[in-house]
């Protein structure tokens, strides 16, 4: 995987989950490269978002390969045709299983939200994120019916011209609308300077304010691992609780510990 990929995987696989997988080693694409020791009895499974630099970095991976065959698994639509071209010529010993798009470009926070971890692309390139929305439609099979952004931003203005030329020229997202096809909205923070003074008095939004939740992880120095795992998907009190005010949460959380230790 390129380095984008593990909060992603953190996200959807505990370490827990891994162990129950036949899945034997989790590291970056850069660290195989750097491996002098093949391990040609194991199969490897490359996740990866299509750009130049992890393309490049796979070649030299499937000139040198260390493991006895590749599954590949890029996290968007591959678009240059010459980077598939570049992992043909260097698959010289036909090490490649397979090569798919899988679209998973975006690191899925909750059920219905999701994060790129940065704050600073819209302000550098429109292509990324528009890459990463994409990707959502493409993972939901379907496209949005119309596009709307802030008309006083020009940071919205510039993503959403991106996102409806690339539904344009892309022939891969489908091009039928129907009553429940979604409406995209492109918001500028810079738009709305009054909510991120306020205070949130929810579960989870009081966790990332006061502790820190990042990729599904809360810094907590005491604990033995300095970190706690804190993710719907492995934590059913944090699942059915997220949301909950303040004093509702305190209710729950007592009759939760006196279910746990009677």
């Amino acid at each position: 995987m390129n380095f984008q990929a593990p909060p992603l995987y953190a996200y959807v696989y505990a370490v827990f989950d891994c162990a129950t997988l036949p899945v034997f080693l989790v590291e970056l694409l850069a660290s195989t490269v750097l491996r002098t020791e093949p391990m040609t009895h194991l199969t490897g499974v490359v996740f990866v978002r299509p750009t130049p630099a992890n393309i490049a970095a796979l070649a030299r991976e499937l000139k040198s390969p260390k493991f006895k065959e590749y599954h590949i698994f890029f996290s968007n639509v591959v678009v240059a045709n010459d980077l598939i071209q570049t992992i043909a010529d260097a698959d010289e010993l036909g090490v490649v299983r397979q090569v798919q798009e899988f679209y998973a470009d975006v690191i899925p926070i909750d059920r219905a939200l999701f994060s790129l971890n940065s704050q600073r692309l819209v302000n550098t390139t429109v292509g990324r994120p528009a890459a990463a929305i994409l990707s959502v439609f493409l993972s939901l099979k379907t496209r949005p019916a119309r596009i709307r952004f802030t008309s006083s931003s020009p940071a919205t203005r510039a993503l959403a011209v991106e996102v409806s030329a690339r539904l344009a020229s892309d022939d891969i997202h489908d091009s039928s609308l129907d009553a429940d096809s979604p409406i995209l909205i492109i918001l500028d923070r810079k738009s709305d300077p009054v909510t991120p003074l306020l205070s949130q008095w929810t579960y989870q939004a009081m966790v990332h304010e006061l502790l820190g939740l990042n990729n599904g992880r809360v810094l907590l120095p005491d604990v033995p691992d300095g970190e706690v795992t804190m993710s719907g998907r492995d934590d059913q009190f944090f699942n059915e609780n997220k949301y909950q005010n303040f004093g509702a949460l305190i209710e729950r959380s007592v009759s939760f510990l006196s279910i746990a230790f009677s």
